[in-house]
């Protein structure tokens, strides 16, 4: 008795009939697992490894083709070509999985600006005005390292790197502030 080959559907097939599928055939790529080798190679199980830059890349993806094809172009260093030519179930899983990771990372950047308190007096002075979004993040640490070029920070530095940086600096920052408390209350 013959096995029946299942039928396969390519990442590019998927993209360009995505328009006439039905909602439910579009939601069951959402269902997909990542699978842990492509190739034979073995793929991330995180992306702790990944620089500022890529992180950023990941973050402004923004239309639903980007979303199969660019993960695993940033991530893994596939070529748009390997990545249209993959099974659906492959880079939707792929797809999915680094929606999930990119939430958790932002959600600890998040964090991070949330464990800031102001005393009112900063806080009339304006200190809840200066976020400086990304391009203030890639100064600060370029300051805090002594590098001129803020291009090499983006290619080069993990995010995990410029995270801890920013959580040291904000736990310095909160030993400071209690310290000047205290350093007050004794005058």
């Amino acid at each position: 008795m013959k096995r029946k080959k299942r039928k396969t559907c390519t990442t590019a097939h998927f993209l360009a009939i995505m328009e006439c599928l039905t909602e439910e055939s579009v939601e069951s790529v959402k269902g997909a697992k990542r699978v842990s080798t492509f190739k034979g190679k073995p793929l991330k199980t995180d992306i702790n490894g990944i620089m500022y830059g890529e992180l950023l890349q990941l973050m402004e993806i923004k239309t639903t083709s980007e979303e199969f094809i660019k993960p695993m172009q940033i991530v893994e260093g596939l070529t748009e070509e390997e990545v249209l030519k993959a099974d659906i179930s492959v880079t939707a899983g792929y797809r999915n999985w680094i929606i999930d990771e990119v939430k958790r990372v932002s959600k600890m950047f998040e964090a991070l600006g949330e464990t800031m308190s102001y005393s009112s007096e900063e806080i009339a002075a304006g200190v809840t005005s200066l976020n400086f979004g990304t391009f203030g993040i890639v100064d600060s640490y370029a300051k805090r390292m002594g590098i001129i070029d803020h291009d090499y920070v983006l290619q080069c530095v993990p995010w995990v790197v410029i995270y801890q940086c920013m959580k040291m600096d904000n736990e310095v920052v909160a030993y400071q502030r209690r310290l000047q408390k205290l350093i007050y209350k004794k005058k």
